[in-house]
Parts: C-alpha cells; sequence; structure tokens
C-alpha cells in the first residue's frame, strides 16, 4: 500500500488511505462503545499482546484514545451530512496498532512516501 513515512522523536508513523470497507476487514476491535452508555464486550486480549493490554489499560480513562461520545457533537455530524448536498465527505483519522514490523521501500527519489508492507495479521 502507498504510505508516507512520518518520523517524531524515536518513533515512525505512517499515512495511509483506506476505503471504509476495506478498513473494517482489517481490523479487530478491542472494545466498542457506543451512545447511551451501550456497549459490547471487547474481544479477549492475549497476555503476550502488547498493544491490546496497552489499550485495555487506559481506555475509557482522560488518557484514552476514544473518549465518550457528546450528543451535541453527535447531533451536529449527523446535521452536517444530512443536509449537505454539494459539499464532500470529510475523511476521518483511524489510530491503527500493530506489533508487527512492517516493510517501507521508498518511491524512487521521494522522501518519505513509498510502499508500506501490509500487516500479517490484523490491526
Amino acid at each position: 500500500m502507498i504510505a508516507t513515512q512520518i518520523r517524531q522523536k524515536d518513533a515512525v508513523f505512517y499515512f495511509v488511505s483506506y476505503p471504509s470497507e476495506d478498513l473494517l476487514k482489517k481490523v479487530r476491535f478491542i472494545s466498542r462503545f457506543y451512545d447511551e452508555g451501550e456497549s459490547i464486550k471487547p474481544d479477549e486480549i492475549e497476555a503476550e499482546d502488547d498493544v491490546g493490554q496497552f489499550i485495555a489499560r487506559i481506555e475509557r480513562s482522560d488518557k484514552a484514545f476514544q473518549r465518550a461520545l457528546g450528543k451535541p457533537k453527535i447531533k451536529a455530524i449527523r446535521n452536517f451530512y444530512e443536509t449537505a448536498v454539494s459539499q464532500p465527505p470529510i475523511p476521518g483519522t483511524v489510530l491503527l496498532f500493530t506489533p508487527q514490523k512492517l516493510r517501507f521501500q521508498t518511491l524512487g527519489d521521494t522522501n518519505g512516501v513509498g510502499h508500506l508492507q501490509e500487516p500479517e495479521e490484523k490491526f
């Protein structure tokens, strides 16, 4: 897949574009929270899954990646999509984690743009 590589201090991040139907085939959910306090029981996390254990420890806290949904914000987003006639959809950002080290090969003389290996397991 084509990706942009970003280096920040000691970390390396990649930006890629996935159609939503493809993305849903490539992820596993550690937890799912919905509006009105509903939730789906998270998948069992294996002891050696460092990423899953990390997310499980911090979810639903002030430092969590996924915060509780705000009803006013949901209504505003819904109103935008219901009333938008010619406006393009706004792409969303999803953070994906994998314990696997992925190979990255730059494209020609470009710096930071190249092919990123797909993970063997789900994100």
